[in-house]
């Protein structure tokens, strides 16, 4: 389906073969996995924006991320969650690769890219969205807008049966709208379009969820979110008493690595909005977490080392050495936190 604000496209689902050990195209295996979820349960669903290791063909500060680390950081700490869908953030051919070979990911899941295709759904600039779902899809589907070119949207449309033996019908869009402080209002337009396209092409649908790094700087930018969405977080928390920051540079010492010496920002970049088409659903939300906020090494170390001079040394470091600290000073899977959902059946 195409517009002049957007352009929809078939991708391939991917599914483990055992009798091929690697990764097939489902429309050609006839002995791939046909994935795991248990029908009538609730339904748990995660984003994460794990950080990019390259954009373009330029490695992404390759003294001091090991991507290879944080990545399986990533898989050991998604594998603990029991998920059923999974949205990724600025994934890779790196990341993809380290997925694609955990044990957990090829019994039970569909992914919406392979390393086998070239991860061309992932965006011309080689980091984009991917999906990995315990539900088999219908289907999986790139929906690019007009305004955002470099990173396609990831769309996952699927049924699951519910405790009252019916079908309910969601649709699930893995998306990084655009970056930096002053770029708001083309947020709120990129927003405004991927509405569009989900009304029109998932009319009939009873969940829509949209979910990843949707770069909202401030809370100014809810306003964006259209009246018939909700943001999970705040239909369920108090921002007072649970901020919800899943970028929180006073406490991840990994994003002062990268950035400017004084950043210093607590920011929900990251949200989950949710429309039902009724209330006469099965499923709602009911519980949501933020999780992949703990280094991967020496936890209790890293936390006495949160000071201004600290932070000046990290910026000295890139500057002189570019690795002035071992890894398992700083390290966490991402400079941004996760957050999963779960829907009651």
């Amino acid at each position: 389906m195409e517009s002049a604000i957007y352009k929809i496209k078939d991708i391939p689902t991917w599914a483990y073969d055992f009798a091929l050990g690697e990764w097939c195209d489902v429309s050609s295996s006839s002995t791939a996995h046909t994935g795991s979820k248990p029908l009538g349960q609730d339904l748990k669903i995660a984003t994460f924006n794990v950080l990019l290791d390259q954009y373009d063909d330029k490695v992404y500060h390759p003294h001091f991320l090991y991507p290879e680390d944080r990545y399986q950081a990533v898989a050991d700490e998604l594998a603990k969650m029991d998920l059923d869908v999974i949205c990724l953030n600025e994934c890779t051919k790196t990341c993809l690769a380290i997925m694609e070979k955990q044990d957990w990911i090829q019994k039970s899941y569909y992914l919406s890219e392979s390393t086998k295709n070239g991860c061309e759904s992932l965006g011309y600039r080689n980091f984009g969205n991917c999906i990995f779902s315990r539900v088999q899809p219908h289907s999986f589907q790139t929906l690019t807008l007009a305004e955002l070119k470099s990173r396609p949207v990831i769309l996952a449309d699927f049924s699951v049966k519910t405790s009252r033996n019916s079908n309910e019908s969601f649709v699930v869009a893995a998306t990084h709208l655009t970056a930096r402080t002053g770029n708001h209002p083309r947020r709120a337009r990129e927003l405004t379009r991927l509405y569009e396209a989900l009304d029109k092409n998932f009319s009939s649908h009873d969940h829509y969820l949209i979910l990843g790094d949707l770069n909202f700087h401030a809370e100014h930018e809810r306003s964006s979110i259209r009246f018939d969405y909700q943001d999970i977080w705040t239909a369920l928390y108090d921002l007072e008493e649970h901020p919800g920051y899943t970028w929180n540079a006073q406490e991840n010492l990994m994003s002062r690595q990268i950035w400017p010496v004084f950043e210093n920002r607590k920011m929900r970049l990251d949200r989950i909005l949710y429309k039902a088409k009724s209330v006469d659903h099965s499923f709602e939300p009911k519980k949501m977490e933020i999780f992949g906020n703990k280094p991967i090494y020496n936890p209790e170390d890293q936390k006495s080392r949160t000071g201004l001079f600290r932070m000046l040394g990290n910026k000295m470091g890139d500057l002189f050495t570019k690795n002035l600290r071992d890894k398992e000073e700083y390290l966490y899977c991402s400079d941004h936190y996760g957050l999963w959902v779960n829907f009651h059946a």
